[in-house]
């Protein structure tokens, strides 16, 4: 007797959960862009056709009272990853 099993997506969006280590920038676009890496690389490994995640930013960074007084800010260009 064989068994096969085999994998299929049932759902319509994968939910994931993504830490981005902000120790150490001092800029903004820095920030950005390490938020933007994350993304893309869970992007990269998702295989349902739409992707939901909640971002947990972590880390020292001189820029923690702008990060949340401007995380709408932080949002939008994070939702900029395709």
């Amino acid at each position: 007797m064989t068994v096969e099993i085999e994998e299929w997506l049932t759902s319509v969006a994968q939910f994931e959960r993504l830490s981005v280590d902000l120790t150490g920038t001092v800029e903004w676009p820095e920030v950005v862009t390490r938020v933007r890496v994350v993304l893309e690389q869970m992007r990269s490994n998702v295989r349902s056709r739409h992707a939901l995640a909640q971002v947990n930013l972590t880390g020292a960074s001189p820029l923690s009272c702008q990060l949340i007084r401007d995380r709408d800010l932080l949002l939008a260009e994070a939702q900029q990853v395709n």
